[in-house]
């Protein structure tokens, strides 16, 4: 099956710290067709370089990275059997473009998310849109020191609060 869940319902807070067209941080979640929940926290906002974090649960088991100690691992723990580690996400950093290369060259045809799984993740940014974007009060601005970027005080705590209630 190469496609992704089709969400139908979605619901999203869009806030902006930058000066920015669009929003630089996000708290959403929504069901899927088949009554799947999912919920998603990002930011460019938090003034530190943080790692990203999941945990996905299904039927038979529990998929997280950085979760509990676990250093950039995706670490699987099925119900039925033994814990199985994935790897570093970042191991080959550059494999996506390496796949595009192949691709335009002729080399390969392998396509590892194509446009069936693309267009649900596509669709769910693109419905995202449609809520208005808040900016953060002044007052929670900081500066980081060597970029023009401002961050929000306590955001990052904040957001692994959300987060750790949500997972």
């Amino acid at each position: 099956m190469y496609t992704s869940a089709r969400a139908r319902e979605i619901s999203g807070t869009l806030y902006r710290a930058n000066d920015i067209e669009n929003f630089d941080t996000v708290i959403t979640s929504g069901r899927c067709d088949d009554d799947v929940s999912i919920s998603f926290i990002a930011t460019h906002a938090a003034g530190i370089e943080a790692p990203p974090r999941f945990s996905l649960r299904f039927e038979k088991g529990i998929v997280t990275l950085n979760e509990d100690g676990e250093m950039n691992i995706i670490t699987g723990y099925p119900t039925d059997s033994d814990i199985r580690f994935y790897g570093d996400p970042d191991f080959n950093h550059t494999r996506k473009l390496d796949i595009a290369v192949d691709n335009a060259a002729g080399i390969s045809s392998f396509v590892p998310c194509g446009i069936e799984t693309a267009a649900m993740q596509v669709r769910y940014i693109e419905e995202l849109q449609k809520f208005p974007v808040k900016d953060f009060e002044a007052s929670r601005h900081g500066e980081l020191p060597v970029s023009d970027s401002l961050y929000i005080d306590g955001l990052y705590e904040e957001l692994c609060t959300v987060y750790e209630k949500t997972k």
